[in-house]
């Protein structure tokens, strides 16, 4: 069977603090190396110098054999033999050495570094270099060389012995370091991601909660990151807007049973009666049932016209309407309707305003909304209907006198096939209200709703102008 790491996301986002606290580490390790070999070799160098110009001043103050004389004496003293010290002639011959370098191999090295320096001489130029004196020796020297005299030269090395030891020192160390605290590490990175990702695991956990039918459960938000917080509040909101409409279709199925019960219940008797016997009257038993079924089909497109618009089929975003026409021609085709309940209308309409979109859709929808306010507006009041043009936008507002919706009521008048209790002896199929809203969405506007209790409600239709 073969092996697969966990595809988690707790799993990776601990494996991810690992790699970075390791990556840090080697990154630190490797600094340090870098610094502590670039510092201890800074000091050799300067050491190196500092001796050569104490032998040239020693050879300013005294003869050349001296001056060799207090070399010999110093490398005699020098008890570790981390040292040497050579004087070379401008041909590479040898005039003295130590006893440290009377078996290592520097003839090679040396005469590639005088024939650099005797091509451009100068007396205060050092050359350093760093080489490994033996083929089986792990250890370096680092050597200056530059001119003694002006037939002369002078080489001075001294062992990185002590450098390799700190770096094999480091190394252990860092070695130490990194397994005392590889298992704590694994162990805070394992908690960290954890902690991080139990708002998913509780959003998850939510998810399937509502998947099987508990739609009242919901994430406690408790004091996380911002971003397990964000998360947390916008999938309780999407959970109460899937409750919401929950209730809504079951509201929508009510209503459309109680609706559609009456005119299939009138058909039933209308045949029962026809199939008994009792009705002769085959003309009129087939005028009860063409007008009932009218009913239903009124219902069916309606139902169609108002799922078309929330899909914006039809919508031409690139036709010109005229808004301020189709508002009179509205007025005018009501008035007759407003007359026979003494119904006035008030109308304060601008000219020229103008909206992009589908003619038909628009004149439906206005006259769904002047038609909903002389319908439930009682005898003898008056309607308000206003148009104007405000910045990049028209708002039509629609004011009558009606009974008014309660608060409990506003934000579902304009479901599909929901009536408010007041409405149910009127006349309709509960879908005006929705269709005028799937058509002003659909023309990137929006309707609003404001209504008291026993003095009227106000319809307001906002679409951007052109």
């Amino acid at each position: 069977m073969k092996f697969r790491f966990p595809n988690t996301l707790s799993f990776r986002l601990a494996a991810s603090i690992v790699i970075i606290f390791l990556s840090f580490l080697l990154l630190t390790f490797y600094i340090t190396f870098v610094i502590i070999d670039i510092r201890i070799k800074s000091e050799i160098d300067n050491d190196l110098v500092e001796d050569i110009y104490f032998y040239k001043n020693t050879l300013n103050q005294d003869s050349f054999d001296n001056t060799i004389e207090v070399i010999r004496q110093d490398m005699q003293s020098n008890l570790s033999g981390d040292e040497f010290i050579r004087i070379l002639g401008s041909n590479g011959q040898l005039i003295y050495t130590s006893e440290r370098t009377r078996h290592l191999k520097l003839d090679n090295y040396t005469n590639d570094i005088l024939n650099k320096m005797n091509v451009i001489p100068e007396q205060q130029l050092i050359y350093f270099n760093t080489i490994q004196l033996l083929p089986n020796q792990e250890n370096e020297f680092r050597i200056a060389t530059a001119q003694f005299t002006p037939d002369t030269f002078i080489q001075i090395g001294e062992s990185l012995h002590n450098l390799e030891e700190v770096k094999e020192l480091l190394t252990h160390s860092f070695t130490i370091i990194l397994i005392t605290m590889l298992i704590p590490v694994l162990f805070l990175s394992w908690f960290i991601a954890n902690h991080t990702t139990k708002g998913i695991r509780e959003v998850s956990n939510a998810a399937n909660e509502i998947k099987s039918g508990n739609l009242n459960f919901r994430v406690i938000v408790k004091d996380q990151s911002d971003e397990i917080q964000n998360l947390s509040t916008t999938f309780n909101s999407m959970a109460d807007r899937i409750r919401e409409l929950m209730k809504e279709m079951r509201e929508m199925i009510d209503n459309i049973a109680h609706d559609l019960k009456s005119p299939l219940t009138r058909i039933r008797m209308i045949a029962e009666a026809t199939i008994t016997g009792t009705n002769n009257d085959y003309k009129t038993t087939a005028e009860d049932t063409l007008e009932q079924c009218d009913k239903l089909l009124q219902y069916i497109n309606a139902t169609l016209d108002v799922a078309e618009a929330d899909a914006g089929i039809g919508i031409n975003q690139t036709n010109k309407v005229d808004i301020t026409e189709i508002t009179n021609d509205a007025c005018e085709l009501f008035q007759t309707l407003a007359d026979e309940k003494n119904i006035k209308m008030d109308t304060d309409i601008q000219p020229g305003c103008l909206a992009y979109g589908n003619n038909q859709s628009i004149q439906r929808m206005i006259a769904n909304i002047i038609d909903n306010a002389i319908k439930y507006s009682p005898a003898d009041t008056k309607i308000i209907i206003k148009l104007v043009k405000d910045n990049n936008y028209i708002h039509l507002t629609v004011s009558d006198s009606g009974p008014g919706i309660s608060s409990n009521e506003l934000g579902r008048v304009f479901n599909r096939f929901y009536r408010c209790d007041n409405s149910r002896t009127k006349e309709g199929s509960g879908l005006g209200l929705s269709y005028a809203r799937a058509v002003a969405r659909s023309h990137g506007g929006e309707i609003t709703l404001d209504s008291i209790v026993g003095q009227g409600s106000t319809f307001t239709i906002n679409l951007p102008a052109c």
